[in-house]
């Protein structure tokens, strides 16, 4: 067993893991679903599973609860238990002590393990420990030599599954940086007509962000959506799994795998996710839409990071590479003059003022300590400055460039394309903004790391199977 992993699964892993210990049938490809207080839409889900490209599917789902969960989502979690059990044809075996039920699938098998009731997750530990148990069992049967498969998938209750999902992945498999692969995605905006408002809007800021990054050079310019994941097991073993967190469990995953590895964005048709609201996480696609539609009632439009933010992100990240080249240079503030002059508008002061507040002075100073070249003092400096500082930089620049309405940011955001600016047309924006990702990704904006010992760099992407209309221009 790699040491890693095997660290891992002594010292880090869920207990679900000794389910499947010993476990004598094989299968291709493994998927997790977590699961919290659904209904019609984890059948809708279960039925998307497509056919392994190499061999049967098990689908690892983890029905769960929090303790302090109210009591009719513990009962309403029971009932989907035995629904699941009636639906796919009864149980293969059960094991009544770990609350895991072995199930029948089309395409394989389901394991369904319960953690509800009796055997409910910790306060605040919700969808982070629920998919970290999944993907702990996932792990372990890939050490047993159980899955065939190089990746463990990750998504949620609410999708629906292209036909084309685990032959894309293996498609990756060749790749010896590739320690995640993100797949392309896509929200079914339903009625009420302000809820499918609501959702346009929120999709329509996801790209924008990713596109503010990406025209920055943002090493962590990728989406952060744990039902569009898949995960080599030795990074996910490297970087200890999921964070078992209430929500952002995905973001904060992402984040420390890219520093590993590469993160490998495919084409091709994209996973389509229900746009619903949602009371299963404090913030994400759910929580947001719930703020959005109860500010639209009160006459509120909803706003996003002005596209100034990203114009200092990317006088910064100049920076880093002319810090790099001069390892010996005494203050980073000569280095942000520098590079505010390639940026119209970036006043330098303002931004070395936040970078010092974010830390960067004592970072800097140990980063010069052990960087022997300037390609390691690059690697170091944006490992330190992660997807989490990033964030946490936007959002202080935001106190001296307030958010904007939506369309006016993207209206007046260079790295915009023409076509999306000039429509009012909500679908028809989010469609542009989506051939403007599949456009900067095919063209190379940034090359992938070449192993899992470096820091991960920037973002690939692959073309995988079927691209389809999904990739054209």
């Amino acid at each position: 067993m790699i040491p890693a992993v095997e660290k891992y699964l002594a010292r880090h892993a869920e207990p679900e893991i000794e389910i499947v210990r010993g476990l004598r049938r094989s299968f291709g490809h493994v998927i997790v679903i977590p699961a919290f207080d659904e209904t019609d839409d984890l059948f809708k889900t279960l039925q998307s599973i497509p056919n392994g490209s190499i061999g049967e599917v098990l689908t690892v789902l983890v029905i769960n609860a929090a303790v302090d969960a109210p009591p009719n989502v513990h009962v309403r979690s029971a009932q989907l238990i035995e629904e699941l059990a009636d639906r796919y044809g009864g149980e293969s075996s059960c094991d009544a002590q770990s609350g895991s039920r072995w199930l029948r699938h089309p395409r394989g098998a389901l394991l369904c393990v319960d953690r509800t009731g009796p055997r409910s997750l910790p306060e605040r530990q919700g969808v982070g420990l629920a998919r970290k148990i999944g993907c702990d069992i996932a792990l372990r049967l890939h050490i047993q030599g159980t899955i065939q498969s190089n990746w463990i998938h990750s998504t949620d209750a609410d999708v629906e599954l292209p036909s084309d999902y685990f032959e894309r992945s293996e498609s990756l498999s060749g790749d010896p940086s590739g320690a995640a692969c993100l797949y392309p995605f896509w929200h079914r905006c339903r009625p009420p007509p302000v809820l499918a408002d609501a959702m346009h809007r929120y999709e329509i800021f996801l790209r924008y962000y990713l596109l503010g990054l990406a025209d920055a050079g943002s090493p962590y310019a990728f989406h952060t959506l744990g039902s569009a994941i898949a995960v080599n097991p030795m990074a996910y073993a490297m970087v200890r799994g999921f964070p078992r967190r209430l929500a952002g469990e995905d973001f904060h995953f992402l984040n420390k795998v890219a520093k590993i590895g590469s993160i490998l964005r495919m084409g091709g048709a994209p996973i389509v996710i229900e746009g619903r609201r949602s009371h299963r996480a404090p913030f994400g696609t759910g929580a947001a839409l719930n703020q959005m539609m109860a500010a639209d009632e009160g006459g509120e439009r909803y706003q996003t990071y002005a596209p100034k933010v990203f114009a200092y992100l990317k006088a910064w990240l100049t920076a880093v590479e002319l810090l790099s080249q001069e390892m010996a240079a005494s203050d980073a503030h000569a280095q942000l003059i520098a590079a505010a002059k390639l940026h119209h508008g970036v006043d330098p002061d303002l931004l070395h003022r936040e970078l010092m507040l974010l830390g960067l002075r004592p970072a800097l100073l140990h980063i010069r300590s052990i960087s022997r070249d300037a390609a390691r003092m690059a690697r170091h400096l944006h490992t330190w400055f992660d997807a989490l500082r990033t964030l946490k930089l936007i959002h202080r620049l935001t106190l001296a460039f307030p958010k904007k309405a939506l369309l006016e940011a993207v209206r007046t955001a260079p790295f915009v394309s023409d076509e999306a600016r000039r429509t009012d047309d909500l679908e028809a924006l989010r469609c542009s903004l989506m051939r403007l990702e599949n456009r900067l990704c095919r063209s190379g904006l940034q090359q992938p790391r070449t192993s899992f010992l470096a820091f991960s760099g920037p973002v690939r992407e692959s073309g995988g199977m079927g691209a389809g209309r999904w990739a054209a221009d």
